[in-house]
């Protein structure tokens, strides 16, 4: 975790790509100015030796629409909306900060606050991510979010291949080459889905087609507590699994079942509060 930039980089190995899951997040005090200019609470995903979950930040040319439009934007990147708007665009005042982290040989856990970047639009949105390594990693996703009035909030994934998209289940899945993915919303509220391909405004040059998945609560309100599992695995060894939401007096988590196995995540319920835990169990 590099604090002065706001970037946490986290692997299960460093000795070879191919064999390595790494996630990747940004929350910096320097903003979304220069070339630091992704949204906060941002992340991507590279597995296995392929890119599942990346930014969308392709440019033609400085200063152009595409560029300034949607490079720009917090909708060309893993993170999260209010209303359908995204954070301050390319702005020193877009800080976000890494507020807490736990590292361990089998489990990393670090949180983002990103209020900031909101513009008003927010009085809470901190990212928790739990990391959990070993023979099937996984992450655990745990947005805390509140804002001044009933909002809606929009959760944002890209990738290079179109997601399968199962609605009743709220799950994506897509695998490409070299390794497959899939993300679970287990939300408190229904979600709707929405998908497609491209850029808008679209860009001078051609690029890489991309897809983009948006999982959008319907009813405002004026805080969420959004959980979501991400699994990747290598090509055609996707494994059977299944996750559920867990909800105490004092913990909000996830129960995730691998091949037998089952790993319970837990974080700090209280609004605002840090902290996270592991249990495992055969």
């Amino acid at each position: 975790v590099f604090h002065g930039v706001g970037v946490a980089s986290l692997h299960t190995t460093l000795l070879d790509a191919r064999d390595d899951v790494h996630f990747l997040f940004k929350s910096s005090p320097f903003g979304s100015q220069s070339h630091g200019h992704n949204a906060q609470n941002t992340f991507q995903l590279n597995a296995y030796g392929e890119a599942l979950l990346p930014a969308c930040v392709y440019r033609d040319l400085h200063g152009s629409k595409f560029h300034y439009n949607w490079a720009y934007s917090t909708l060309a990147q893993n993170g999260v909306l209010v209303n359908g708007q995204g954070q301050i665009k390319h702005s020193a005042t877009a800080q976000g900060r890494i507020v807490a982290e736990e590292l361990s040989t089998g489990f990393d856990y670090v949180v983002g606050d990103a209020v900031a970047a909101y513009g008003g639009r927010l009085t809470r949105a901190l990212r928790h991510v739990a990391f959990v390594k070993g023979e099937h990693p996984f992450l655990a996703i745990y947005d805390d979010l509140a804002a001044p009035e009933p909002a809606t909030y929009q959760f944002l994934l890209h990738t290079f291949k179109k997601f399968a998209v199962d609605r009743e289940a709220a799950r994506l899945t897509l695998e490409s080459t070299h390794a497959g993915v899939a993300a679970q919303y287990l939300a408190p509220v229904p979600l709707g889905f929405r998908q497609w391909d491209g850029y808008e405004p679209k860009p001078s040059k051609e690029f890489p087609v991309q897809w983009h998945v948006e999982a959008g609560t319907a009813t405002p309100r004026k805080e969420l507590a959004m959980l979501t599992v991400i699994v990747p695995w290598r090509a055609g060894q996707s494994p059977n699994w299944r996750a559920t939401r867990l909800e105490t007096d004092t913990d909000l988590g996830v129960s995730v079942s691998i091949a037998g196995k089952t790993w319970r995540v837990l974080f700090a319920k209280a609004p605002g509060k840090t902290g996270a835990r592991l249990e495992v169990s055969k």
